[in-house]
């Protein structure tokens, strides 16, 4: 399994960057494609997601779009979906991460989201719900935080 180090101390484990390891656990008889494969049989709104990204990586495009970062833990993988939406090239204004876990059988399911989605006409960003697993890395500038926004 190719794996890009230290996720950092948010991370449920180490990052793979590579796209079909073999699974932990319950998943040691899996291969992470099987498992992104049942990800799309049961979330059908994720099978445009394709891609295992290595956000140590740089790109000159704006970014993905959409993506998995895969997380190798002790039981199978923690998934997260991101998505970024609204002036792409520029980075995408808007994110959206869903974040999923296999549970003992080494079945996918969902267990948190969050969402950063500009708001216009205050010129500030909405977030919902939490972030998990360092995805998306803490925000260095908090200042276009919606200040009125209930706690999450």
């Amino acid at each position: 399994m190719r794996v890009a180090g230290d996720a950092g101390p948010l991370a449920p484990g180490r990052l793979v960057i590579s796209d079909d390891p073999l699974g932990a656990g319950a998943c040691s008889h899996e291969r992470l494609s099987d498992v992104l494969a049942a990800l799309h049989a049961r979330y059908p709104e994720l099978a445009d997601v394709h891609v295992v990204c290595d956000p140590t990586a740089t790109t000159t495009d704006g970014g993905i779009v959409a993506g998995f970062y895969v997380f190798a833990t002790s039981d199978g993988f923690a998934i997260v979906v991101a998505r970024g939406s609204d002036d792409c090239e520029s980075g995408c204004v808007n994110h959206a991460y869903s974040y999923f876990e296999t549970d003992s059988s080494c079945v996918p399911r969902q267990v948190g989201q969050y969402s950063q989605t500009a708001d216009y006409n205050r010129n500030c960003n909405v977030l919902v719900g939490t972030p998990m697993w360092g995805q998306p890395p803490p925000a260095v500038d908090t200042s276009f935080q919606c200040v009125d926004q209930a706690d999450n």
